[in-house]
């Protein structure tokens, strides 16, 4: 799946890094193909990898389950993944509230959405094979996510916007200043959520 865009793919990845627990089990909800489970279990040995995804999901710690109604028990996961992800889920509650279910307390969630205000011009774009079609079909902004892991219980911790181009450039600073400011952070091709479920594990 990363070779859709290797450099947004990277760029994922590097937002979420940072901020994967120091022990524990992790859950790529949404896996795919598993490529970016395999390759966080290479880079955290020290993690236990788990996934699911709805279609494609194959092979050792890794079922075939919707996001919105994982076979885990409740507690299970240090932290659960949704990197582009809920974009495609039809009811985003759904998805951020068996998240946290599944989240142990004091665990967290990582979650990366497409800015949907780039909806349409990316769905045109796909259209004309101009890039990979992903099927951004039910887009949702920050503030949006942000609402949804208050209501879920979740305490979000940081929200961003990333990814000012959809290929390399050197706007890291400005790219960081914009991604900070709520009405700025709008122009962001890219979104970051980092949300707690409140206690101590």
């Amino acid at each position: 799946e990363k070779g859709k865009s290797r450099y947004l793919w990277e760029r994922r990845i590097g937002m979420v890094v940072p901020h994967l627990p120091a022990s524990g089990r992790v859950l790529d909800a949404g896996c795919g193909d598993r490529s970016t489970m395999e390759f966080l279990a290479g880079l955290r040995p020290d993690l236990e990898f788990f996934g699911c995804d709805l279609s494609r999901a194959r092979g050792a710690r890794c079922v075939r389950a919707d996001v919105r109604s994982a076979p885990f028990r409740e507690g299970s996961f240090s932290a659960v993944l949704l990197l582009a992800v809920i974009e495609h889920v039809p009811d985003h509650g759904q998805a951020m509230a068996e998240a946290g279910r599944l989240l142990a307390p004091g665990g967290v969630l990582l979650l990366t959405t497409p800015n949907p205000i780039y909806g349409l011009p990316m769905a045109i774009a796909g259209r004309i094979g101009l890039k990979y079609r992903e099927g951004y079909d039910n887009g949702i902004s920050l503030s949006g996510l942000e609402a949804i892991a208050a209501r879920e219980g979740l305490a979000v911790e940081e929200s961003c916007g990333f990814l000012a181009t959809p290929f390399p450039a050197p706007l890291g600073r400005l790219e960081r200043a914009l991604g900070r400011r709520r009405r700025a952070r709008r122009v962001l091709m890219n979104q970051f959520l980092k949300a707690r479920k409140p206690g101590v594990r």
